[in-house]
């Protein structure tokens, strides 16, 4: 397995609009019997780049000629994690965990960790701010806990990898608050490349979706919220979240799911990545973690629930019922002491800590009870440790971690994949930002599915619980149900074939002959 090794020559200019950080990264591999040591340096530059386009419209003009692409979003209540967001096109790698293997590109490489061997593809350049600015950007399917816990042993999903991620060195930056579209890029400056893509004319195609099919019906349920509740009474698990998955077959651009999405359940983390035929997107009104520098923040505490008012003053009396609520106030403190615990393992000693204990944070719909959990880092762990230590998030898992995961892939009709894992991006600058995947849909080729939970503890009643998991579902339906009925037949717009990707062999050699290196 190779190593990517930071030098320490650090270079800062004021050129390019932007200060420039340039740092040497070499990959030690053998070849032929010999070590071979090859070393590229990354300058990280912002460019401007002229379009009228919204951020997403000029996503699904690029996604349209891209393999693979992203957008991360947040059209929530603004925060400090709103103001960017961040698109990209055609990575350099495409990296996906399956066995004990690591998939570069479709290629398979033995490895000892496949998570572990991720970290060398990751270039480092220093003296960035703290945010996005390239690196790796996908999920870590729930099942991809087994990287991180040998006595986790769920189901692997057949289509969606343990997890998967591409390494992009280039793409796109809007700042809300200064509403702005910038091009950033680590490698080749491919301007033209985008505009001529943008260049093409652009129509919306069709879509359509199948009704949704129940993985297990309501006599299931019930069937397996017995089988849970016998478990809490034996004192095995004291709280278990226990989904249904829900079935469709679809025509056409998952990309109208998402769009319509963004306007019926916008979210502080949104998010849609395309693998191929694969896509994952959502709106996730949950943040797992985020790392800026030794810093750490944990937020995958939401747990306990009630609507939205009508008027601020009914919103008030809800939250204030929902404080007062015996059952839901010792669901989430089981919580914040299960989140304390996972950041504690990364943590300096003594530094992990509960703030802003059970605030309300209030969405498009519900609102719910929540605590973020802070610590520093230890010396010598990174963002890869942090995720590998929270994920997946106990509000979708339950308490203990992992004998209420075994309970769930004992009882749960189909494996979970990407729901209930974590998306985000670890950024070349060592920093990193994940959201749980819930409120999300799930797509290969013309099957797409999607999952909804609930937290089963002691006192639940089963009817309360179906009736939670069928609303959670709701929002997800009603997106698929307008962009079905909102879709235009049409043909492409221009039969004009889009560009080829540019030939970006130099930029690649280093990071291939890491590949070599596994």
């Amino acid at each position: 397995m190779h190593k990517l090794i930071p030098q320490r020559d650090l270079f800062i200019s004021s050129q390019e609009d932007f200060v420039v950080s340039i740092i040497a990264s070499s990959a030690t591999c053998r070849r032929g019997g010999k070590s071979v040591i090859a070393y590229m340096h990354f300058r990280y530059r912002e460019l401007e780049f002229e379009t009228s386009l919204s951020p997403f419209e000029l996503f699904e003009r690029v996604e349209r000629h891209c393999a693979h692409a992203f957008i991360l979003e947040s059209l929530g209540a603004e925060s400090e994690f709103s103001r960017f967001t961040y698109i990209g096109a055609e990575p350099y790698h495409v990296l996906a965990g399956e066995g004990n293997a690591l998939l570069v590109n479709g290629v398979a490489r033995k490895v000892k960790s496949p998570y572990r061997a991720l970290k060398g593809f990751l270039p480092h350049v220093e003296g960035l701010p703290s945010h996005y600015h390239g690196g790796l950007v996908g999920y870590v399917a729930y099942d991809g806990t087994k990287y991180f816990e040998p006595a986790f042993a769920g189901e692997k999903h057949p289509i969606f990898p343990a997890f998967e991620f591409g390494l992009y060195l280039d793409g796109f930056l809007y700042d809300k608050q200064e509403k702005t579209i910038r091009y950033f890029t680590l490698a080749d400056d491919r301007r033209d490349h985008f505009h001529e893509l943008l260049a093409y004319p652009f129509q919306r195609g069709a879509f359509s979706a199948s009704s949704a099919v129940p993985d297990m019906d309501k006599g299931e349920y019930q069937k397996a919220f017995r089988a849970i509740k016998e478990h809490i009474r034996a004192g095995n698990v004291f709280q278990t979240v226990f989904s249904i998955g829900f079935q469709y077959s679809i025509v056409g651009s998952p990309i109208a799911v998402y769009r319509q999405l963004r306007d019926v359940n916008p979210s502080p983390h949104m998010y849609c990545i395309k693998f191929g035929e694969r896509y994952a997107l959502g709106a996730s009104p949950e943040l797992l973690f985020r790392t800026a520098g030794r810093d750490i923040e944990h937020f995958g505490t939401l747990a306990g629930t009630v609507a939205r008012g009508a008027t601020p003053k009914e919103d008030e009396h809800l939250a204030a019922r929902l404080k007062a609520d015996e059952k839901e106030v010792a669901e989430h403190m089981m919580l914040v002491d299960l989140a304390r615990n996972d950041v504690g393992k990364v943590s300096v000693f003594g530094s992990a800590r509960a703030e802003k204990l059970m605030a309300v944070k209030r969405y498009s719909h519900v609102q719910h009870l929540s605590t973020e959990i802070r610590g520093t880092l230890k010396i010598g762990f990174d963002s890869f440790d942090v995720l590998a230590s929270c994920a997946p998030a106990g509000t979708l898992t339950g308490a203990p971690k992992i004998e209420a995961m075994k309970l769930i892939a004992a009882l749960e009709k189909s494996p979970r994949g990407p729901y209930g894992g974590s998306v985000g991006y670890i950024s070349v600058n060592g920093d990193a930002m994940f959201a749980i995947a819930i409120r999300s849909l799930f797509v290969a080729g013309a099957n797409a599915f999607t999952r909804s939970g609930s937290g089963i503890v002691y006192d639940s009643v089963c009817e309360g619980e179906y009736t939670e998991i069928m609303a959670k579902h709701t929002a997800m339906e009603e997106a698929i149900r307008i962009a079905a009925h909102k879709h235009v037949s049409s043909r492409p717009a221009s039969g004009r074939t889009p560009p080829r990707q540019l030939n970006r062999a130099a930029t690649r050699t280093m990071l291939e002959l890491a590949a070599e290196g596994l």
